[in-house]
């Protein structure tokens, strides 16, 4: 468990590193240089535990980034219509209430968070190893652009949102390489 919270820290230190924000952004005493210049300060600021297993404070290397092993389901209701790509259905509807929660399937970043005239209020989450998800037909956005999410995370309100919308649901898909896969495939609850 310990390691996985090293994990996802090292995603956000990661992502600071990249923006030149060093890996404690925001902290006062750090230089913009810190993720070139600051890896032994910083392996010495950690636990000993950390050291012992190899983990360290300073910005993650290139490939430490979290690996999904799941998804969890984003909304507690039924399924009403599955996948099935012969019908050009690329995800699953989950009937819920308008207003209903929708929690982040796995931990990530929003790529988009915006209305469009066909899908209404819609979310797209980039994770790690090439996935993506996307969240459809929503009343309300809790999520911008570039926010960091974490799996079980509240990122939406289920709605009715949208030309396409037969009812109020929620849509929702998973992309792995830029192909639609079945989500009750990858489901850790199903």
């Amino acid at each position: 468990m310990l390691g996985r919270q090293h994990e996802v820290r090292g995603l956000a230190r990661r992502k600071d590193c990249q923006e030149g924000r060093g890996a404690q952004a925001g902290q006062e005493g750090r230089e913009e240089g810190h993720c070139q210049e600051g890896r032994q300060e910083d392996r010495q600021e950690g636990s000993e535990e950390d050291r012992e297993e190899g983990h360290q404070e300073g910005c993650p290397e290139e490939g430490s980034e979290e690996k999904i092993d799941y998804f969890i389901k984003p909304v507690n209701g039924f399924i009403s219509r599955g996948f099935n790509t012969d019908k050009g259905h690329i995800g699953i509807d989950f009937v819920v209430k308008v207003g209903s929660p929708v929690y982040a399937a796995a931990n990530g970043y929003v790529v988009f968070a915006d209305y469009t005239s066909r899908d209404g209020y819609m979310m797209i989450i980039n994770h790690t190893n090439d996935y993506i998800t996307v969240y459809k037909h929503c009343s309300i956005l809790l999520k911008k652009i570039r926010d960091r999410v974490f799996q079980g995370e509240l990122i939406s309100l289920s709605g009715n949102s949208g030309e396409i919308t037969t009812g109020p649901h929620l849509h929702f898909e998973i992309w792995k390489q830029g192909q639609p896969i079945n989500p009750k495939n990858v489901f850790s609850n199903k």
